[in-house]
């Protein structure tokens, strides 16, 4: 994969490659790491050295050892790594090994970064296999319905049926949505009568399944019940 991501730093004495920093933080995040960048390189200082030679760490010629990386060298390699580079070519390894078991059906949905003090991030994941597909970040003082649209230009939806809340009901999307090949079932909230035409008329006929939220929630409601008794 690091053959896919280009070189966010000068190589000119360059000790430690990009690819061997990201290694090291999936490792740790992998091992139900928790932490900022000094979790990292503490956890980068616990390697043997047989493990330090495997992600190819900086060999040191004086002491004949393989120096892992500083709490420095991790922060500006994280900072600088090309993100949509480094997504796209970890989802397309992720598809080859498990693409397989990917379903039809994409859900979209927004969450708050764990310990990042607000950050917004937009997800999409395959509903039957749970890989995640993309993720996009909302900008500052914006909200989740442009970066969606961001992310699903990127995403491949060719036969696909997207699943969204009532926030992602926008025209804009679901023209994204359908120009990329796919499909969209999206909550509409029923509309006082009105001379302004609805969502529900300016959507992609035929490619956009608007679902009434009243009946779906009674709906629901119905079934709720019928699973108590």
């Amino acid at each position: 994969m690091h053959r896919q991501v280009s070189e966010s730093r000068s190589l000119r004495g360059l000790r430690h490659r990009q690819a061997t920093v990201l290694t090291i933080t999936f490792a740790f995040l992998l091992s139900d790491g928790q932490g900022g960048h000094r979790a990292v390189a503490s956890f980068a200082r616990d390697l043997t050295p047989t493990q330090r030679a495997a992600v190819r760490c900086w060999f040191n010629l004086k002491t004949r050892t393989n120096d892992v990386p500083t709490e420095n060298c991790i922060y500006r390699v994280l900072k600088a790594v090309p993100v949509l580079e480094f997504q796209q070519a970890l989802w397309l390894r992720q598809h080859a090994r498990h693409g397989a078991q990917d379903g039809s059906v994409v859900v979209l949905d927004g969450k708050a970064l764990r310990g990042s003090q607000g950050t917004q991030l937009v997800g999409a994941i395959n509903a039957r296999s749970g890989r995640t597909l993309g993720i996009e970040a909302v900008r500052d003082k914006s909200n989740e319905i442009p970066a969606a649209q961001t992310l699903l230009g990127r995403l491949e939806l060719d036969g696909a049926i997207a699943l969204m809340d009532a926030l992602h009901t926008q025209v804009r999307t679901a023209h994204s949505i359908v120009q990329e090949g796919g499909r969209g079932l999206c909550p509409l909230y029923q509309r006082q009568p009105s001379r302004t035409p609805g969502p529900s008329a300016t959507l992609p006929a035929g490619r956009f399944f608007p679902l009434n939220c009243s009946r779906l929630r009674k709906a629901t409601a119905a079934l709720s019940g019928a699973a108590s008794k």
